[in-house]
């Protein structure tokens, strides 16, 4: 089924691009690589949310679960990566 298989293509390519683009964005940024690398698993948040809203995949608390640290994982290590904004005279 050509249905199923551009959505299989698409779930791996979408998720894959976006964490490419947020690795190498923070890298460029200056984030410190260890968390960079923190910061791109985000492509596994998005891809369980492609797989649930486009392929019908059960959403157990389990996955919310997993899903939520990650998301509070990722929002610690961009909170810890912005520069200090302290001032100096």
């Amino acid at each position: 089924n050509i249905k199923i298989l551009l959505l299989m293509f698409g779930l791996g390519l979408i998720p894959s691009a976006l964490s490419y683009l947020f690795y190498m964005s923070g890298i460029v940024k200056g984030v410190e690589l260890s968390r960079a690398g923190v910061i791109s698993s985000v492509e596994l948040v998005v891809a369980v949310a492609i797989a649930w809203l486009l392929m019908g995949e059960d959403f157990s608390f389990a996955k919310f679960s997993g899903i939520l640290l990650m998301l509070v994982s990722i929002l610690i290590a961009s909170y810890n990566a912005l520069p200090s904004k302290e001032t100096t005279n």
